[in-house]
């Protein structure tokens, strides 16, 4: 899949999450939630964030951010840097390393390749990832230390 389709399908996966399923319903209020994102140690930079409510009713969007160079991230829900509904959530990372190069002669109407994940697929998907996130109704601030 190359770049452009990967981009064109989460965006519409995101618009359709966020106004096909709302049921009509006012947005879910929202806490402030920061955090810093490390790996052995050191800042995971332009890693992209994802809170996804635990309980398989909820309708909530999913909350999504991008960590600075730093590690450090601020969660959106409805606009930047609003928030994350209160309660428990799996936690996604991808974390894009550099861009696999094309092959001399590949399909010019393939575009580049998507950037491998350094963290292998571990944290990538809500299905796998084993890290967990409580959202409280007040200020957060949620890190994860990988190892």
């Amino acid at each position: 899949m190359n770049v452009r389709t990967f981009l064109t399908a989460g965006v519409l996966v995101a618009v359709v999450l966020s106004t096909g399923c709302s049921d009509g319903k006012k947005e879910k209020p929202v806490y402030k939630v920061r955090g810093r994102v490390t790996f052995d140690g050191k800042p995971v930079a332009k890693a992209a964030v994802s809170f996804y409510p635990v309980d398989p009713n909820d309708r909530a969007t999913p909350s999504h951010a991008t960590t600075d160079d730093d590690g450090n991230f601020v969660m959106h829900t409805y606009r930047d840097g609003d928030g994350v509904p209160a309660g428990e959530h799996i936690v996604t990372l991808y974390w894009p390393g550099p861009r696999v190069k094309k092959e001399k002669g590949a399909d010019p109407d393939e575009g580049e390749s998507v950037a491998p994940d350094r963290l292998k697929g571990e944290y990538a998907q809500a299905g796998k990832s084993k890290l967990r996130a409580n959202v409280r109704e007040q200020d957060n601030e949620i890190n994860f230390k990988l190892p």
